[in-house]
């Protein structure tokens, strides 16, 4: 008996139009993937701007830093210059002059004193004559009297405050004294004579003036020597100073310091005469 056959399977073919969506199918896998494996082009364009935004924020934070540092460095400079400004015043308060009083003319009843010598003695004391109700430094003659207002003044037993008299006279001697209230007073003293000043730690007399004292030819004769730009500048002159710097480059050696009255100032009271550029610094400060 013949063997019999199975039933035969045929092969595919497959059809063009399949194979040529798979090739495409598989370019395009393929095609992904080697663009997967390729670097971002935005990331490297983004990278370099990224990190110097982050160097500009560091760059940023170290400044303010040193700023907040800088800025407290020179208060506390400040602080320091006002402390020593104040210490070295305070210092000097007894270079003001000593002066030397004579001994206070003491009036009571029964001095032997006349109305006219009276008056000559308040006047050589600096009180002024007047004709109505006299104010502190002045007097008046009233009849047989003198109305006199005292000028305040530190009594080393007990300061005296300003304060109006009267004085009475009969046949030049001090009948009585009383005062706006007419309260009899025993004993009372003028103000004592200025006869002389010294300054203790230079063994010599100098006069103390006032800015207004000082005679305009004088401050001006000074200016045009020391200082031509001090009615301009704030203490400082920066042209000054470039124009000492030159001369000095030029003749090889220190020969101007540039500094202004200000500065000379401070220079004789906080610091000493060496030429340095440290001193000349804290003479700017």
């Amino acid at each position: 008996m013949p063997p019999t056959e199975g039933p035969r399977t045929e092969p595919r073919v497959p059809r063009p139009g399949a194979r040529a969506r798979r090739a495409r199918s598989g370019a395009s896998a393929r095609e992904r993937d080697l663009e997967s494996a390729k670097p971002d082009s935005g990331d490297e364009r983004s990278n370099p701007p990224s990190r110097l935004r982050r160097f500009f924020r560091w760059l940023l934070l170290i400044g303010f830093v040193a700023g907040l540092l800088l800025a407290a460095a020179t208060a506390g400079y400040m602080r320091y210059l006002d402390t020593t400004i104040t210490r070295t015043f305070e210092g000097r308060r007894w270079s003001v002059p000593a002066v030397i009083y004579a001994q206070p003319v003491e009036l009571y009843p029964g001095a032997l004193l006349s109305m006219k010598s009276l008056e000559a003695t308040l006047e050589r004391l600096g009180y002024r004559a007047v004709s109505a109700r006299p104010q502190p430094g002045a007097f008046r003659r009233d009849r047989g009297a003198l109305d006199i207002h005292l000028r305040a003044f530190p009594f080393p037993d007990q300061p005296r405050d300003i304060q109006r008299i009267r004085v009475h006279f009969q046949n030049d001697v001090i009948l009585e004294i009383t005062d706006s209230d007419g309260q009899m007073i025993p004993i009372i003293a003028l103000d004592p004579a200025a006869i002389g000043s010294f300054f203790p730690s230079h063994g010599e007399d100098r006069i103390v003036l006032a800015p207004d004292q000082v005679p305009t030819l004088l401050t001006e004769t000074l200016k045009a020597v020391e200082d031509q730009n001090f009615d301009t500048h704030h203490g400082f002159d920066p042209l000054g100073i470039l124009r000492a710097f030159l001369a000095n480059v030029r003749a090889g050696e220190v020969q101007q310091g540039g500094s202004t009255l200000t500065q000379q100032l401070v220079k004789s009271f906080y610091l000493s005469n060496r030429r340095t550029i440290e001193r000349k610094l804290r003479e700017v400060g």
